[in-house]
């Protein structure tokens, strides 16, 4: 796992900063298991972050959760009160919200194309989930493509169709598919995210240039 992550450096000031302090020490690996609380609300204590849950870093679904966490809270004790009903309800929604990130997730392991012990074990192992399943046999009929996501789910339509077509899912691009309306809804969004782009991106160059700068600085 150490000569992988290594090797994903690649080259530059950078990346040989980070190589000689792997070599120097031995990376820390944290162990956990990945969990969350059935009953996330219970009697008058609901957990919050942390404390409810946590997947795994990938996708910084435990940001999300959090705030989906505090967002469902907050309209069922918009009046402040709350009944076994409103905490039933918040259980499920946020169950269905870990599972939406849990799925999504594993799907990042799916189709692993590299040859180490590691991704060789997830490759023998590995077993789709049903919401996998359904999303790769929507993907094969029809283009999935949509920038909302279903009620109590964290990630989107298009969210699931970007990553799925990088990774090699296959996808049906007959374009009698697509409505006249979703041509012209995708092509709005996509002019709209073209134009926003260079104000809320980051440029890996540069943000490279800077961070090496400013550990050139440093000495």
């Amino acid at each position: 796992m150490k000569k992988e992550y290594i090797g994903m450096l690649g080259g530059g000031q950078l990346g040989m900063m980070f190589t000689e302090a792997a070599h120097e020490e031995d990376l820390k690996v944290l162990n956990w298991t990945p969990y969350y609380c059935k009953n996330i609300w219970e009697d008058n204590v609901v957990s919050i972050g942390l404390s409810a849950g946590f997947i795994e870093p990938l996708e910084s679904t435990g940001l999300a959760l959090m705030i989906d966490g505090l967002y469902k809270l907050q309209t069922k004790i918009a009046d402040g009160t709350w009944n076994n009903l409103d905490k039933d309800l918040y259980n499920l929604e946020m169950q269905s919200a870990f599972e939406d990130c849990i799925d999504f997730v594993s799907m990042h392991y799916s189709k692993p194309y590299k040859d180490s012990p590691f991704w060789n074990y997830v490759r023998e192992n590995y077993i789709p989930s049903e919401r996998i399943k359904s999303v790769e046999n929507t993907l094969s009929s029809k283009l999935l493509y949509t920038k909302n996501r279903k009620e109590h789910h964290v990630f989107s339509g298009a969210n699931w169709t970007t990553w799925m077509i990088q990774m090699g899912y296959d996808v049906n691009s007959d374009s009698s598919y697509i409505k006249e309306i979703s041509r012209k809804n995708l092509l709005r969004y996509h002019e709209r995210i073209e134009k926003y782009r260079s104000s809320w991106s980051v440029d890996h160059e540069s943000d490279i240039s800077r961070v090496e700068l400013f550990y050139e600085l440093e000495k």
